[in-house]
């Protein structure tokens, strides 16, 4: 067994150390140790240079590094275009909503109840109604006095609540009844713009002098049916209604009442 004289591990049966590939001296012909040769590329024992091998290295590298390139742009274009088509279909649908806003909204011609004529002094000679200067409303014909509340929509019990708390020129208001509201229904008169719905208002006919009423077509009463619901009364057809006590669809507005 001979032993190599640079690592000292064994050599094959070739005579050729495994580690250091290096052939004895004894094997040699000119007596002397070769000098480690490195191992053989794939390409040259093809038949290839070391050369050709380098540069098929080079040239695989550099085709897969442009692949890579390309592939890079093309998902960046195409993340670009997505980004672009969101930002757009955002700004579509925020127009949408704006005009879709714009075009159900209703349109409030009322002024408010601190300048509107309920407020004014009182009313030419001739006329049913006089305004007294804290806003109510007296009724020289059914000896009644009214009290516009609130231009939006409530409930039954928030009218309640409102009407029992008013203490507005001396208190003592309450919910009116149909028969009373019904008395202020005048087909000839509108006031305030009305419910609003697909494109057409609906008024109160009654005088211009509750124009506070505003968007107002109903009127609670302070009636209620056998079924819990509670009535009301639609100042645009002159009729009276009743429908859940907390409905706020309907624009039905407060009115408060007391005897002069």
């Amino acid at each position: 067994m001979i032993l190599c004289n640079i690592c000292g591990n064994h050599h094959n049966e070739a005579g050729v150390c495994e580690q250091c590939r290096v052939v004895p001296a004894s094997l040699t012909t000119s007596g002397r140790v070769a000098a480690p040769q490195p191992p053989v590329s794939e390409n040259v024992k093809r038949g290839g240079t070391p050369e050709h091998s380098y540069h098929g290295v080079e040239n695989k590298r550099s085709r897969f590094g442009t692949g890579h390139l390309v592939i890079l742009v093309l998902a960046i274009l195409l993340l670009g275009v997505m980004v672009a088509l969101f930002l757009q279909g955002q700004r579509q649908n925020a127009t949408a909503s704006q005009q879709s806003a714009i075009s159900n909204s209703t349109i409030d011609t009322t002024p408010s109840k601190n300048t509107s004529t309920q407020n004014s002094s009182t009313p030419q000679t001739g006329s049913r109604y006089a305004v007294d200067p804290c806003g109510v409303i007296a009724d020289t014909r059914t000896g009644l006095e009214w009290f516009v509340g609130p231009d939006r929509n409530v409930t039954w019990y928030e009218a309640q609540q409102w009407t029992s708390g008013l203490q507005t020129c001396g208190g003592g208001w309450r919910m009116p009844t149909i028969n009373e509201i019904m008395t202020l229904h005048n087909p000839a008169t509108t006031a305030g713009t009305g419910f609003y719905k697909e494109g057409r208002y609906f008024p109160a006919h009654i005088d211009p002098v509750f124009n506070a009423i505003g968007g107002g077509s109903w009127v609670w009463a302070s009636e209620r049916s056998a079924t819990g619901d509670a009535q009301s009364f639609n100042l645009n057809q002159g009729k009276a209604v009743s429908y859940s006590a907390t409905n706020t669809t309907y624009s039905t507005r407060a009115f408060a009442v007391r005897k002069r």
